[in-house]
């Protein structure tokens, strides 16, 4: 929880970017948190949501001790470290 706290601190530092879109089915009530904790923060919706999703993807890389930036891990490979992409910024 370290790291929603650490979001939290920093919400108006960072400018989120979006580059792949998918939807999300909620229910009223997930909605309606969801939509609840955005206008407390401040936030768009989609925004927060957004965020919340990559804090997540965070914890589970540290959990499974994944690294990203390892550029020959089957895990750097699988985000397109082995093509031209270019560089991940983390």
């Amino acid at each position: 929880m370290d790291s929603i706290k650490k979001y939290l601190k920093n919400i108006q530092k960072e400018e989120v970017v979006s580059k792949v879109k998918f939807s999300v089915v909620l229910d009223d009530i997930e909605n309606a948190r969801l939509e609840y904790i955005a206008k407390h923060l401040n936030l768009s919706r989609a925004g927060l949501a957004h965020d919340l999703i990559m804090l997540g993807v965070e914890e589970i890389e540290r959990q499974l001790e994944l690294d990203p930036d390892d550029t020959n891990s089957d895990y750097g490979k699988a985000l397109g470290w082995d093509t031209d992409f270019g560089s991940v910024d983390k």
